[in-house]
């Protein structure tokens, strides 16, 4: 077609190609020019169509509405993909797919942080919840190409495949499209595929002077928004299927009715003056613009990519489709081509000479506009104004939590050079502490602008970015103060362990995979060092590991999460109500979600099997409704590992360390204090009496406890703080280590879903509610999300904490309980390392006050309070009659002797005491064991035939007062 080869020349393009469909019929095809240096553009070759690729997404999403997997405004797309966070959760709650397929979303214009971005789409999705937008629906089109990522990303999480995955099952295979796929590097492998071609202006766009570009292989990070390509003739087939409602040669392969729902209007296109003979508003659909020309319907769609353009429109009501592909980005004539064609299909009267006029008017602004907007961000220079620092000053890495790294360096010819991933330009000074400079790339190009920040300490500490062809700055904050910060810290830990009275600690940080910090602090004995290497115990975090354990038997199949009893896995858990029993689940269990009471004393120090223990709780009284929220409970988490050890037919021991341990190389991780006591380098347990003590280094040294822990699975693994560090890192990564998933990725997931709630006050700063998973508590600090546990056992503290979304996870330990510092610690890193407001002094301030409360608030444990005291009462009996043995069916044996010295003794199984009267038939006493400490009281009953038959006990640790049952006769 000559006109078209003339429209062609005139406009600059290298090489184009045109199919025309009408009623049905291929009425035109043809290619012109070249797709590379040597080889014809023909309809056979493909070619990117950018976003033109918004429709499939938009149509895959309509699959998925079919088939009930999804809906289209009603459920949030945050619902569907978890990692699409924005920092309104508000808004982050009103996004559906409508509103984001329709560009009524608020969310700012951002493609040069994914440009040439490596990082995986999930994790350039996270990054978006930092970002400042109006909490406010656009009231019309707010065109933005990664929000349209996120519904392609959401959609394909649903469908359990990846977005090329979905597209090819749910468009491409059924609608026979077979030279259709996604990628530039894909696009490669095809033997007839089109060059991208850029013309520095129109003159030498027309005079086809042009710069060949690159077959990017990288592929594009928001691909659901323009990484398909196709040949001209299957982009018009696309076309008439979807003007046909989904319909293809008679049979429906799409969804009418969804189909149908893109192509209505969910938005205004674009606010601005029209044009005549076209409807006064441009409506939008799910990635279609909707118009009329001279009284007859328009959808249609292009699409730009540097080095490519496409349009596809089609008029449904006169059944005819133009689609169109070229390989140069500046041509305005598929934009003006559909209606060239209709005039002439149609027999419309022309008003326009669309191909010799509007074509050549529009390419050459097209040209001009980009030549303006690649210098628009520079300002006007103010003469004779140097900046204020040595070069070298503004050298240094800055980042931005979405747009990620910028390195400047200081070249040897003197010149300032700065590097932003792919692209890089040497920078001039401009006026005070601005620097501009100019990026070349055949797929962005422009000047960039950066003004340098001067912190209060006199040093520069950020930098304020426009980016090539846009007027909106970001600030990059200098990781050069992170390096300093880390250089300091040592200094600031070591000062916060003595004035916390710590005798030895360890701490590790890991930062986007890399260990930024790991150091020792103190002794872990009264000799040697505490360092990296000390395996400590870390009680209570071993129930993220129990948890984890529980996740890898879901995943083969062995057991389930929530829906069959813990009693059918370990028979021997049986509690009073069958109806209770029946009802837990691992679930249950692992979130703390049972009625059960709060038993410890009766598993302290017990030497027998956890099963013989577990057998024991059918004699206890409970209520029998599920709390509301978390009750904390130890032997619950014994129950669940015990139970996990069974179905496998292994001990718990041996369960840990084939399903954790081994596969994710933690050499140095065991269970047990005898265990640990085993290893050269373990720290021993401490306890100080008052926080004075503490902070004056007098300490008690306790023991290696021979005895296992019966509530092993709740708190018994030891570790040392590199492999606790690294731990944490497999569950931030939700499974994965060194690119390997170890783990199961959904059964991890499962164990940081929220399960329940924990209740109490929150603070300023953090979440509202604090939940609870399986082994892990959530939360949120300054809007950053955390995932967190703490563990204390008799001379040991340990925190694990990981912030999902920053991939920064902090591990502490140390060799005495009372210390609040590991919290602390976190959140000062974190103010830190993301540039939070610090409203908080957490090293010098918080940990010291909260640590001196925690003593104070053991001291009041230690000493229960004992009944008003009754002045001048005396025993019923003389004291050789309360001696005896006493027994309890879950709290077992209490001992009772009369001591040579005329006083009665009291011992339950390794805790004694001497008792005194306190009035009428009441004793107290107190037991000291370093692993137990505190006050007892006791109440004997006389039965009727006038014997001490029981004795109602308090112990330190229990829920609350136990009768006990005498065995022998009094003598």
């Amino acid at each position: 077609m000559a006109v078209l080869e003339k429209a062609r020349k005139d406009g600059g393009i290298p090489g184009m190609s045109v199919a025309i469909l009408h009623k049905g019929e291929l009425v035109f095809a043809q290619g012109f020019g070249k797709r590379n240096r040597n080889d014809p553009f023909t309809t056979e070759t493909v070619s990117h169509i950018a976003s033109v690729s918004k429709a499939f997404t938009a149509t895959a999403v309509g699959e998925l509405v079919a088939e009930g997997k999804v809906d289209w405004d009603t459920t949030p797309v945050s619902h569907y993909l978890p990692e699409f966070q924005l920092k309104d959760p508000v808004l982050t709650s009103q996004l559906t797919f409508a509103d984001v397929l329709s560009h009524r979303t608020p969310v700012p214009l951002i493609d040069f942080a994914w440009f040439r971005n490596e990082q995986s789409r999930r994790e350039l999705i996270k990054q978006l919840r930092y970002l400042d937008m109006p909490s406010q629906m656009s009231p019309f089109v707010n065109y933005n190409n990664i929000i349209y990522a996120v519904a392609g990303e959401a959609a394909a999480n649903v469908a359990g495949m990846s977005y090329s995955e979905l597209i090819k099952a749910k468009l491409l295979n059924p609608l026979g499209l077979k030279d259709a796929g996604l990628s530039l590097p894909e696009m490669a492998k095809r033997p007839n595929y089109a060059m991208p071609y850029y013309a520095t202006s129109f003159e030498n766009a027309r005079n086809g002077i042009y710069d060949e570009g690159y077959m990017d292989p990288i592929p594009m990070a928001d691909a659901p928004a323009g990484d398909i390509y196709m040949n001209v003739l299957d982009l018009a087939k696309w076309g008439g299927v979807i003007m046909n409602e989904g319909e293809l040669n008679g049979k429906q392969v799409l969804n009418k009715a969804n189909v149908q729902e893109t192509l209505k209007p969910h938005n205004i296109a674009f606010a601005e003056e029209r044009r005549p003979d076209f409807a006064p508003t441009t409506g939008y659909g799910l990635g279609w613009q909707l118009d009329s020309y001279k009284g007859h319907t328009v959808m249609y769609h292009g699409g730009g990519n540097p080095g490519y353009r496409s349009n596809l429109a089609f008029f449904p009501d006169d059944d005819l489709v133009v689609s169109f592909l070229s390989n140069v980005g500046n041509t305005d004539l598929p934009t003006s081509l559909p209606y060239y064609i209709a005039d002439g299909i149609l027999n419309l009267t022309q008003t326009t000479d669309w191909l010799n006029d509007t074509v050549i008017k529009k390419t050459k602004y097209i040209y001009d506009a980009y030549t303006k907007w690649e210098y628009s961000n520079i300002p006007e220079r103010i003469e004779n104004k140097p900046c204020s620092h040595a070069l070298v000053d503004y050298a240094g890495e800055y980042t931005h939590p979405v747009f990620g790294k910028i390195v400047v360096t200081l070249q040897e010819d003197g010149s300032l050079f700065m590097k932003d991933r792919t692209l890089e330009s040497r920078l001039e000074q401009h006026h005070f502490e601005s620097f501009k400079g100019y990026v070349k790339d055949f797929a962005i190009r422009g000047s960039v602008f950066l003004t340098f920040n001067t912190g209060s300490n006199g040093r520069v500490d950020s930098v304020e970015v426009a980016p090539p062809m846009s007027s909106e700055t970001n600030v990059f904050k200098k990781t050069e103060m992170h390096k300093l910060f880390f250089e300091n810290l040592p200094t600031v830990l070591e000062k916060a362990r003595k004035d916390g009275g710590i005798p030895g600690m360890s701490i590790a940080i890991l930062h986007k995979g890399e260990l930024v910090f790991a150091q020792g602090f103190g002794k872990r004995n009264r000799h040697d060092p505490y360092t990296t290497e000390t395996v400590s115990h870390i009680a209570s975090l071993t129930k993220a590991f129990t948890a984890a354990a529980i996740g890898e038997l879901v995943a083969e199949g062995k057991l389930d999460w929530d829906t069959t009893p813990v009693s059918q896995y370990l028979p021997e858990f049986q509690l009073k109500d069958p109806i209770l029993t029946s009802q837990l689940t691992f679930a249950d269990l692992l979130s703390h979600r049972t009625p059960f009471p709060y038993i410890d004393i009766a598993w302290v120090r017990n030497e027998r099997a956890p099963r013989e223990l577990i057998k024991q709780l059918r004699h206890l009284d409970m209520p029998s409704k599920l709390p509301r929220d978390v009750n904390y409970n130890n032997v619950m988490y014994a129950v669940a590992g015990e139970a996990a050890a069974n179905v496998a037919g292994l001990t718990y021991p041996e369960l840990i360390k084939a399903k954790i341990f081994d596969p994710l190389g933690l050499k140095d991780a065991g269970l047990s204090q005898p265990e640990m006591a085993k290893r050269p380098n373990y720290a021993m347990p401490y306890y100080a009496a008052s926080f004075d003590d503490a902070k004056n280094g007098t300490h008690e040294e306790g023991y290696i406890d021979p005895i296992p822990m019966s509530v092993a699975p709740a708190g018994d693994i030891f570790i040392n703080v590199l492999d606790l560090v690294k731990w944490g890192r497999v569950i931030l990564k939700e499974g994965e280590q060194d690119g390997k998933q170890v783990l199961n990725m959904e059964s991890v997931q499962e164990t940081l879903k929220a399960h329940n709630i924990v209740s109490g006050d929150r603070e300023p700063g953090f979440a509202p509610t604090f939940g609870y998973g399986f082994g892990w508590g959530l939360n949120s600090y300054k809007g950053h999300t955390i995932m967190t546990h703490a563990g204390v056992n008799p001379g040991y503290k340990s925190m694990l904490a990981f912030l999902p979304n920053d991939d920064l996870v902090v591990a502490f330990l140390s060799n005495v309980e009372t210390t609040e510092l590991p919290s602390s610690i976190l959140y000062y890193v974190a103010d830190e390392l993301f540039n939070l407001p610090k409203t908080e002094d957490w090293i010098n301030d918080v940990a010291i006050k909260r640590t001196q409360e925690t003593y104070e608030f053991r001291g009041g444990i230690e000493k229960i309070d004992f009944p008003k005291y009754i002045e001048g009462t005396t025993k019923s009996h003389p004291l050789v009659d309360y001696a005896g043995e006493y027994e309890h069916p879950v709290f077992e044996r209490i001992v009772i002797t009369l001591q040579e010295d005329g006083s009665l003794f009291m011992k339950v199984r390794t805790l004694e005491t001497k008792l005194e009267h306190y009035h009428y038939d009441s004793f107290k006493g107190y037991v000291k064991d370093f692993s137990l400490r505190g006050n007892v009281f006791f109440t004997f009953f006389t039965n009727s035939n006038g014997r001490v038959d029981s004795v109602e006990a308090t112990l330190v640790l229990g829920s609350g007062p136990e009768m006990y049952k005498r065995l022998e006769t009094p003598r």
